[in-house]
């Protein structure tokens, strides 16, 4: 059951998530945590997901009987940063701090399964976890067993002391550029791999865009969704 309640309201998604963590918050994450209007996107992403593999070209092939057969297009469960909308891929995407990339910015790439129990109504449930381990150190950045083996001071001062040197590698002058990566440094920093499991109940499977679908095909082959629901921070360089 989602929670609309007024703070959930007023601040997004991914900065509340952002901020519980840093704070010690280490429970799973589930749509307790979320409004309606934010699982809502969630939903519309799995959807998007699924049309988008649907544009693939369908192949045929002859059976035994000499029938000629649509093969069904492959479709991996998982969802990607394209599935959230226009723009959504956009580098510039990962600092919005709006509820305009709330939902991307908390979970990123997932992955979602369909439920199948005797004589009950199969739901659709989305899973990843959400940690920081390593954030961005294909870029240079410190790993978290770096930051693991300092204490709080050192390492806030090495947060500050990369923000500035940021700065200063991208030729721009100004501390704004180093602050682009600072969410996912000061995650690595603080939180690592010790991180939050995602289990989010999205309920009926049949769904699409306001409401609902005749039918809700089974996944195909399946790839490994993000190692982390990226959070606030610049999006996952660390995917698994």
């Amino acid at each position: 059951m989602a929670d609309d309640s007024l703070y959930r309201r007023v601040v997004p998604a991914h900065i509340r998530t952002f901020a519980e963590t840093l704070a010690g918050d280490r429970s799973p994450i589930t749509e307790k945590n979320f409004t309606d209007a934010e699982l809502r996107k969630v939903k519309d992403s799995i959807l998007a997901s699924r049309e988008r593999q649907n544009t693939q070209r369908p192949t045929y092939r002859v059976d035994k009987a000499g029938k000629v057969v649509k093969n069904l297009v492959n479709i991996d469960p998982t969802v990607d940063y394209r599935d959230y909308g226009k723009d959504a891929e956009s580098i510039d995407k990962d600092t919005d701090l709006s509820r305009n990339s709330d939902m991307r910015n908390t979970l990123g790439k997932f992955r979602y399964d369909k439920t199948e129990a005797p004589r009950q109504r199969s739901r659709v449930i989305a899973t990843d976890q959400y940690d920081f381990k390593d954030d961005l150190v294909s870029e240079g950045q410190r790993s978290s067993a770096e930051y693991a083996k300092m204490s709080t001071l050192g390492k806030l001062g090495a947060l500050a002391k990369d923000t500035v040197l940021n700065s200063r590698d991208e030729g721009k002058g100004t501390i704004s550029s180093g602050l682009k990566s600072l969410p996912s440094r000061v995650g690595s920093a603080f939180v690592g791999e010790d991180g939050r499991p995602v289990h989010i109940d999205l309920g009926d499977p049949e769904f699409k865009r306001g409401g609902k679908v005749k039918s809700y095909a089974k996944g195909g082959a399946v790839k490994s969704a993000s190692r982390r629901a990226d959070g606030i921070a610049t999006r996952g360089k660390t995917r698994a």
